[in-house]
């Protein structure tokens, strides 16, 4: 459970919390920022060099989740991390 209230903020309920029910990390999460089949930018970098392609996420994300996305592209499936509303890394 949460001893400081600033722990939660930001939080969103996984399901449907009744009066008296403790709150925990188990039953929240962080706000969805990118839904599925939503377009977005991947970013792949390397030292000094940064490649962007579009793609299409294949699941909802939360910032910093992991998750699949399409390459429109070379239409492959990779694993890309939630930066922002529109981007993956």
């Amino acid at each position: 459970y949460f001893k400081d209230p600033s722990e939660i903020e930001g939080k969103e309920p996984l399901m449907t919390l009744v009066s008296g029910t403790v709150i925990t990390k188990k039953n929240t999460r962080q706000p969805v920022i990118v839904s599925r089949n939503q377009a977005v930018s991947i970013v792949s970098r390397h030292g000094h060099i940064m490649v962007r392609a579009d793609g299409v996420a294949k699941s909802n994300g939360s910032l910093n989740e992991s998750i699949k996305v399409l390459n429109s592209s070379s239409k492959k499936v990779i694993d890309a991390v939630v930066v922002n509303s529109s981007t993956v890394e």
